[in-house]
This record gives C-alpha cells, structure tokens and sequence, in this order.
C-alpha cells in the first residue's frame, strides 16, 4: 500500500466527557464535547473511533452494576454512554478518547446474548496485514443489576474471535455483549507493535514505546470475589500504560488487570 492511500490516527485527538453535573459545549475544532445526564448519545462529528482512553466512574461511592456501555452507533454518529444500576439514580461518569480511523475502514460490531460465565464472539477472522482496535463495549445483564468479579473483552483476531465475560461470583447470570472494532491496515513504511501488561494489587502505570497507542482488549477481575463497582479505566493515549480497578473502598482488594495495545510509529 502507498504511503499517499494510507491515513493513519490524524494530529486531532478527540474525546467525550460524561458527567451527571457538567453541561458545556467546546468547539468542533478542539475535538471535543462535554455533555450531561446519561443515558444519552452524544454526537462523535462522523468519527471512527480507534480508542485510546475509556473510563467509567461512579462518583457517589460504589454500586451494583446493570448496564457499562460506551459505544458508537452503526453509522459512527453517536456515542453511547450508560453506567449503572437498576434505578439509574447514580451520579455516573465517562472520559472516552480516540483517534478517528475514517480514513482506515468501517465500524464492524460482534455480538452475543444469553451469555452465561462468557461468551465467543465469532468474527471474520483477521488477516496478519491488519491489527484490530477496540471501538467501543456494551454490557448489560439480562436480569437485576448484580457485583461485579470480571469484565473482560480480549480479541483473538487470527482466529476470529473476541472473548467477553461479565459476572459476579455466579456462572448462571446471562448478559448480552456488543463490542465495536475497526481493522487498521499495516504498510511497510510503519511499525506496528501489539502489546500487552498486566498489573495485580497496584494500579497499572508504565512507560511504552513512543508512538500512538490503541487499545485492543482488557481483562479486569477481583481476585477475592466480587465487588460493588466504582471505576474502570485503562489509558494508553499518552507515553504511558495506565489502568486502574476498584469499589468504592479504593485499591484495596487484589485485583488483577490485563491490558492489550497496539503501538504504530513511522520508520524513518
């Protein structure tokens, strides 16, 4: 592929803020919005999202979980934000960043229903000249909200699969599952370099290499049962691997989170 057809992660990094409390409107120029009150979808300016930073916070203390979602529409329109329990009377937050991929494909979406413990999403099977990159997760559990023990998306790209699992202590709770992806093409004038982390206890926070980083799977998992959730965040849009896991008591359970990226540089 010539390097005139490829358009690999353009200079302007666009984000969402999600908050219960903030309603401002920036500048299309800056990349960004900032809305309220979610459940709601909230305009992306046609981007293909490629993400490099997705967080989700209770900011009243922990709670059950019903509903994690943060994911574009079929037409990459929208975001879809939701955090929360039964009632959705939590004062939910969300910070999503991503590098838009408009120029390197469509949105493809995997999904699964009646899960129980996990579930296989079977996609088409990747070729070893493309990388997947994660666009976005929707989880819901079928019933009551419930604790969380493992949240877990994790693709197998060669093989056509992305793994998922969502639960509590339990194996029988069913939930659905849509996960949002976008092939890169790779070319032979960039290095691409899939990598992984994992942390236990601490929260994740390393160097990388240099270069623009996207996410393409994480496993979060208690390790001593399951918990009420406070916060899931996982940032690699910088120079570092950051990630973090936890209730409303802070790091204080052991927990373990994997992280998995890709890194692309221009070789010069």
């Amino acid at each position: 592929m010539s390097q005139s057809n490829l358009r690999l992660a353009p200079s302007v990094l666009a984000f969402v803020v999600v908050s219960t409390f903030t309603a401002v409107q920036v500048g299309a120029q800056d990349g960004g919005v900032i809305f309220q009150d979610p459940p709601e979808n909230f305009s992306t300016w046609g981007d293909v999202p490629g993400l490099c930073h997705l967080e989700f916070r209770f900011r009243d203390g922990d709670h059950h979980l019903k509903t994690i979602r943060a994911i574009p529409d079929l037409w990459g329109r929208y975001l879809r934000f939701d955090l929360a329990d039964n009632d959705h009377g939590q004062d939910a937050y969300g910070r999503f960043r991503w590098w838009d991929l408009r120029w390197n494909g469509s949105l493809r979406f995997a999904n699964g229903s009646g899960c129980r413990d996990g579930c296989w999403l079977r996609i088409p099977p990747v070729s070893g000249s493309q990388e997947l990159v994660l666009a976005g997760i929707d989880f819901s559990f079928s019933g009551d909200d419930r604790h969380i023990r493992d949240l877990e998306v994790w693709p197998y790209p060669e093989s056509g699969w992305i793994w998922t699992r969502f639960r509590d202590n339990g194996t029988t709770n069913s939930y659905r599952v849509s996960v949002a992806y976008v092939l890169i093409p790779k070319a032979d004038h960039y290095r691409f370099t899939s990598s992984s982390t994992r942390d236990e206890w601490f929260d994740i926070d390393r160097p990388k290499a240099a270069g623009k980083s996207y996410i393409q799977g994480f496993k979060a998992r208690f390790r001593n049962g399951d918990h009420h959730f406070q916060q899931l965040r996982v940032n690699v849009c910088g120079n570092r691997v950051e990630g973090t896991f936890h209730d409303g008591g802070g790091v204080n359970d052991p927990y373990r989170l994997d992280v998995r990226y890709v890194t692309y540089q221009p070789i010069r």
